[in-house]
């Protein structure tokens, strides 16, 4: 197509010319103002770099307060320490950028410059302050190193030199009101030890046998006094002394910080608004003609490429179901020539269309099987883990058990009775039984889960199932001292799957006794309330803090703790009694008090009779 004045080439180009002129005037007004804030922009940024770098080291030294203080290792290497490297750093970046700051305030503006010369003065002060508390730190020193070290080396002599004798008790004494001054920094701990440390230094010197002794007290009397006077200057404890002048002074450093954050931005909001005043009247000029040039231009060009949306848009909400109708007697060429070529593509996407229409339905259906195979496998996987990582967990006990009783037969045979003998060996032939039957279910259970988890519910009688788990851990119970109590009348039945039900009293027994002090109790009680049989394993033990009940029967949560005697679980069990709970459409819960006790709860369909 031939160059036109008709066309709408023609007039996009006249319309670019015009805009093309107005930009650059435009562009020629904002580089001028361009470089007269470019000044201010560079002392902003030199200021936010002041504050990034002073906050960033008031944060580090919070933080190597809060760790090294207490680290034995910053003390046996005099004080070598990251976060101590950090501090010199951050000072010397500190340093330089506030001695850039004040050669470019210098002249611009002395108030600004007086207040950068302050915070150089504050941060002086502060890295000051800063190294006499690290120097008092490794000289007052920790655990087995410094003065504290002193002390501590001098304590343990006298623990040699005084055990067994009547002056055991009075250094005991000395001991704690040592620990209650340093933690917590009371001036009557330190009168009390003053006044008992001088009392067994007399009758020290009228017992001969002690004579040895009085060098090692006069030491720990001394090195006491030195840590607790450097104790009292640092002021780690309660913020007072040097900690406290040294947040002081953090707390003048961010308020310098601040104000002279306000005084450069009200510097930077009096520049910037000449600047702004000014940029904005040259842009409003070529807005202005812009915008006169744009509605006269637009007009011309708009109203066929109108026609030809609405036309488009029609054929749109039909579904492309309707021919492309438009005038055809527009006086720009190009819209004649796309109206031909959106009738030509509006027939072709009709054909893709239908083509389209017939193969989603056979994708849909190929998606819907692919969705229910994939939920297949996920579901297979999960039940395989599951299995495999719960074997471990419930062979563990009784296989204990049996090792204790085998153990106990090798080393003390020849001094055990034919009465004990037999006694024992009744109760390994009990403990292999249990054994062999645990070894039953849990074969018996894993082949159903072959395929998938099959559920077989039958009669279960809940009381011979809570008497047999009993005598199942009654060994094991004993070897921690726990007596077990069965709490439940005969007869109660529940509509179970046998295999299910018994392994989630065997892990809520398994956990209790784990979780019982020597000496504890535990009962399982077995009921029907409101039509509903509800099953209890109660015990006094540690119990669950609220956090970790939040965490429990969650499988995006696992958690595992060790028991009282250091016994380790899975973290999986009561994620399958869970499972397992709810197959019988029942509920699993708990009710636990920390350092009282934990009862697990949870309920069955009941059955009349028993299978």
């Amino acid at each position: 197509m031939g160059f036109s004045f008709r066309s709408i080439r023609f007039k996009l180009l006249r319309a670019f010319g015009l805009l093309f002129l107005v930009t650059m005037l435009s562009s020629a007004g904002a580089m001028y103002f361009l470089n007269a804030s470019e000044e201010v922009s560079v002392l902003m940024s030199d200021l936010d770099r002041v504050e990034q770098y002073t906050l960033n080291l008031l944060t580090k030294d919070k933080d190597f307060f809060a760790k090294e203080a207490i680290n034995e290792t910053f003390y046996t290497s005099d004080g070598q320490s990251p976060l101590r490297d950090e501090h010199r750093g951050i000072v010397g970046e500190v340093f330089l950028e506030l001695e850039i700051l004040k050669v470019r305030l210098e002249d611009q503006d002395p108030v600004l410059h007086e207040a950068v010369s302050q915070l150089q003065n504050e941060v002086v002060k502060y890295d000051s302050l800063y190294n006499t508390i690290i120097g008092n730190m490794l000289k007052r020193g920790f655990m087995e190193v410094g003065v504290e070290g002193e002390m501590r080396a001098a304590a343990h002599l006298l623990e040699e030199a005084f055990d067994g004798t009547t002056f055991e008790k009075d250094l005991l004494t000395l001991r704690r009101y040592e620990k209650d001054f340093m933690l917590r920094h009371q001036q009557q701990y330190a009168t009390n030890f003053e006044a008992l440390i001088t009392d067994m230094e007399g009758r020290l010197q009228r017992r001969s046998g002690f004579r040895d002794a009085m060098a090692p007290l006069v030491a720990y009397r001394d090195a006491f006094r030195e840590l607790a006077s450097l104790q009292t200057q640092l002021g780690l404890l309660d913020q007072s002394g040097l900690k406290g002048q040294l947040n002081e002074e953090t707390s003048m450093i961010e308020d310098r910080i601040f104000g002279l954050s306000m005084d450069a931005s009200a510097l930077q909001a009096r520049q910037l608004a000449t600047i702004r005043s000014n940029l904005w009247l040259s842009i409003a000029l070529c807005l202005v003609i812009s915008l006169v040039f744009s509605i006269w231009e637009s007009r011309r060009i708009a109203g066929p490429i109108n026609s030809l949306k609405r036309g488009v848009e029609e054929v749109m909400e039909s579904g492309f179901r309707t021919k492309l109708e438009i005038n055809q007697n527009s006086k720009i060429d190009e819209v004649k020539a796309l109206v031909g070529s959106f009738t030509e593509l509006v027939g072709q996407i009709q054909e893709q269309l239908q083509i389209i229409e017939n193969s989603n339905e056979e994708l849909t259906a190929q998606n819907e099987q692919l969705k229910a195979i994939a939920s297949e496998l996920e579901e297979s996987n999960g039940v395989k883990d599951k299995f495999f990582s719960i074997i471990a967990h419930d062979l563990k006990g009784p296989i204990a058990t049996l090792s204790s009783f085998l153990n106990l037969l090798i080393k003390y045979q020849d001094g055990l009775s034919k009465e004990e003998t037999a006694n024992m060996a009744q109760d390994i032939s009990r403990s292999l039984n249990n054994l062999s039957e645990l070894l039953e279910n849990l074969l018996e259970w894993s082949r159903s889960q072959m395929g998938t988890l099959e559920f077989n519910p039958v009669a279960v009688d809940i009381y011979g199932l809570l008497e047999r788990n009993k005598e199942l851990y009654r060994i094991r119970a004993r070897e921690k001292g726990i007596t077990l109590k069965l709490e439940s009348e005969m007869g109660v039945s529940a509509k179970a799957d046998y295999n299910m039900v018994d392994f989630v009293v065997r892990n809520l027994l398994g956990n209790a006794i784990k979780f019982t002090m020597a000496g504890g109790q535990i009962w399982l009680r077995a009921e029907q309330i409101d039509g509903i049989v509800q099953v209890s394993v109660e015990d006094n033990g540690v119990g669950i803090t609220p956090e970790d009940q939040d965490k429990l029967f969650k499988a995006d949560q696992y958690l595992t703790t060790r028991g009282t005697k250091n016994e380790k679980g899975t973290g999986l069990g009561l994620l399958l009694c869970q499972e397992f709970i709810g197959r019988h459409g029942g509920k699993i819960w708990l009710e636990s008090t920390p350092s009282k006790g934990t009862t697990f709860f949870f309920t069955l369909e009941p059955s009349l009779q028993l299978a």
